[in-house]
């Protein structure tokens, strides 16, 4: 007996060994059992899925010799006939080699004989959108109302191309790809069968370039079959397919986590050597950095969205820890452009090497991701030293008694310094700031002046002429003088009313409220002028030149 292809040895025969796609098998025993079975049928999908397996599946359960059923028997004449693809009453059309209109209009005339030894006569046409558009309109008529013998089957990956009246008239199914995990199920289930030796992480590979179809997954294996007479190893997967293998990957992302820019080329030559496509490689790296993004952004179980292979999950979640978002986002940026520049590129080794520095090198990569992670870096730095310097100061004040003034001047430097969280002082600190109350608003006040100088100077400059006057609960009351209504009602603006209290929030280290009013003429109050007068006197030139900045407006003279 002649060698038969393992895929089609073990094409699934009922509907209980399809894989993957239960939710059409479900749809499609169902209306079997009401006998509410339709006369034209639609399954769509990649190539590998199952599309013509389920057509011819469904063909037996509809003329099995037993009678319509959701589990044909496989031994009666009909569905043995079927399943070898000899059946007279089973006609498979290829429409990528019948295409044209003279084929359909064949198909028309035979449409309307009585099927010979089945129940009923039935077309599974493939790849149906290869017909053309002449094709389409001489099957039209037939697939609206055809004989009541004939049910039409047809398969197709790119249901876009076909024409909108042709749609209309059938049930349309969309097969899903098959995942990783049921894929190796499957070829676990075929290499006990046929005594072949192979390890998981060979298999876990194959199900990963597969991209969801079980098809070329088990030719795959059939292939390594005939590649090696030992155990098939990741590593014979990765040399057969011209891939990267999971470890490899593995260890070239731990190189970039530490900067090893001499054991990326060297690892790199060596896998040029082996003949492996170095695009593919890049294209390997990139997926490889999507998973580890989805597993940064996804608190929960990510690996129905990122497969990885089993004795790898646990190194692989370590390893997404140790890089920071934005690095990996730089990181996919990097190889994602090297990918697309590599598909015109002369020397790809080189591209690849030069992408390789700049992945280790922070200071050489000048794309936008990669100087916005060198600004990050700095922050990082910066605030680590700004904490060091904090820190010191209150290691030295926890040696002595707090006075209430130098808590004041701790709380300042510490605000000052822009430093995020709790800072842990004495317990005596604590209590003196805990209380938020009018004196402490007062005594922040210099503060917020301070802080909203560097953020927005008009907003600075217009509050120079007010003064905080009341606290309830959240709500700080700001009054300003009679004759500084205009510079209330600018602050009053969204913009500035925003930055004034998103500040006191930081600087008081709670969520406040504001509200702006004006003190009245009879009440002696403060007087904000001192205050301004004592910080800074604003002339009325600058008073102008802010104007002129804030409205975008020119001086006419």
């Amino acid at each position: 007996m002649s060698y038969q292809a393992l895929y089609n040895k073990y094409r699934p025969q009922t509907f209980e060994e399809v894989v993957g796609q239960k939710h059409i098998i479900k749809t499609l025993k169902n209306a079997i059992s009401q006998d509410r079975v339709s006369h034209a049928y639609l399954f769509c999908g990649p190539h590998g899925i199952g599309k013509t397996t389920i057509a011819r599946v469904l063909a037996k359960a509809l003329d099995c010799k037993k009678g319509m059923t959701t589990n044909p028997c496989n031994k009666c004449n009909i569905c043995k006939s079927i399943s070898n693809g000899s059946c007279i009453d089973v006609i498979e059309i290829d429409a990528a080699s019948n295409r044209g209109i003279d084929e359909i209009r064949d198909l028309r005339e035979k449409v309307n004989y009585l099927p010979i030894q089945a129940r009923k006569k039935i077309y599974i046409i493939d790849e149906v959108h290869m017909l053309t558009t002449e094709a389409f309109n001489a099957l039209l008529k037939t697939l609206e109302e055809p004989p009541a013998h004939v049910i039409f089957m047809m398969a197709t990956t790119e249901p876009n191309k076909i024409l909108p009246t042709i749609l209309s008239r059938c049930q349309r199914f969309d097969l899903h790809l098959i995942s990783p995990e049921d894929i190796v199920k499957r070829l676990e289930y075929i290499a006990k069968k046929e005594k072949i030796e192979v390890l998981s992480s060979a298999l876990s590979l194959i199900a990963g370039h597969s991209k969801g179809s079980q098809r070329d997954a088990i030719g795959i294996l059939d292939q390594l079959h005939s590649f090696t007479d030992k155990k098939i190893t990741e590593e014979d997967v990765a040399s057969l397919l011209g891939v990267l293998d999971y470890k490899n990957l593995f260890k070239i992302i731990n190189l970039i986590i530490k900067s090893d820019t001499g054991g990326l080329i060297y690892l790199i030559d060596e896998l040029s050597q082996s003949g492996i496509d170095l695009r593919q490689l890049v294209g390997d790296i990139v997926e490889y950095l999507r998973g580890m993004l989805i597993t940064k952004n996804i608190k929960k179980s990510t690996m129905d969205l990122v497969y990885i292979p089993k004795d790898l999950k646990a190194a692989f979640t370590r390893q997404s820890k140790q890089l920071e978002l934005e690095e990996i986002q730089r990181l996919l940026d990097l190889f994602g452009q090297t990918y697309k520049d590599m598909r015109w590129a002369p020397d790809n080794k080189l591209l690849l090497e030069i992408s390789l520095i700049k992945a280790t090198r922070l200071s050489l990569d000048d794309t936008l991701s990669g100087l916005l992670s060198r600004v990050k870096e700095l922050e990082d730095h910066l605030e680590l030293k700004v904490k060091e310097e904090v820190q010191e100061i209150f290691e030295e004040e926890e040696k002595e008694a707090l006075e209430p003034e130098r808590v004041e001047e701790i709380e300042y430097k510490s605000e000052k310094l822009e430093i995020k969280g709790e800072v842990k002082i004495g317990k005596k600190a604590k209590k003196k700031v805990a209380d938020f109350n009018f004196e402490l608003v007062q005594k922040m006040w210099p503060l917020v002046l301070d802080e909203l100088k560097e953020k927005s100077k008009p907003t600075h400059a217009f509050l120079l002429y007010a003064m905080p006057v009341k606290v309830t609960d959240n709500l700080i009351e700001i009054q300003f003088e009679p004759e500084a209504k205009f510079q209330m009602e600018i602050l009053e603006r969204e913009d500035h009313f925003k930055k004034i209290q998103d500040t006191l929030s930081k600087i008081l280290g709670r969520k406040v409220n504001i509200h702006l009013n004006i003190r009245e003429e009879e009440k002696e109050e403060f007087t904000p002028k001192k205050k301004v007068a004592k910080k800074e006197k604003i002339s009325e030139n600058e008073v102008v030149e802010l104007l002129k900045a804030e409205f975008d407006a020119e001086s006419m003279d």
